[in-house]
């Protein structure tokens, strides 16, 4: 675990500007995501910027469910061998890539409320409707999902 969080220390505070599409530079904290490798002068891209309150408490709250999800993991199948940093650091990954980081999750988030959503209340409502697979977009396709208009939803 401590190898995990000083990684992703080092990787949202130290890593040295690095030129991107178009020739921007990413400053000091900015991630970039929903590129491909490798990567084009030209490619779009997104940018997470990580040294924010709301950034911190999306960190560190997706790197704890993966340690939870691990656990859940080593508990189910003890024997299991598996990446514990690739592992931890997948749901983060997950959501990075279902979210737009700038838009969709709540800019204003309040570390202190608990009952506050992660993403905007928008773009919540459309992730929680039937047939979605939530905020990571994880989606069971071995069952049928209900339609739009089913008054209940089908917890995976």
């Amino acid at each position: 675990m401590k190898k995990l969080i000083v990684s992703s220390i080092i990787a949202s505070i130290m890593l040295p500007a690095t030129t991107f599409a178009n020739n921007k530079q990413l400053n000091q904290g900015e991630v970039a995501y929903h590129n491909t490798f490798p990567i084009s002068q030209s490619e779009a891209y997104d940018i997470f910027i990580t040294n924010t309150d709301y950034a911190n408490t999306v960190i560190m709250s997706n790197t704890i469910a993966g340690v939870m999800y691990g656990y859940l993991i080593k508990q189910k199948y003890p024997k299991m061998k598996f990446n514990k940093d690739y592992l931890y650091g997948s749901l983060i990954g997950q959501l990075m890539q279902e979210s737009d980081m700038s838009s969709q999750l709540a800019q204003n988030f309040n570390p202190n409320d608990p009952d506050q959503l992660i993403h905007n209340s928008t773009y919540a409502n459309i992730l929680l409707q039937a047939g979605q697979g939530g905020p990571y977009q994880i989606n069971d396709y071995s069952k049928r999902l209900p339609s739009a208009e089913a008054k209940e939803l089908l917890v995976l």
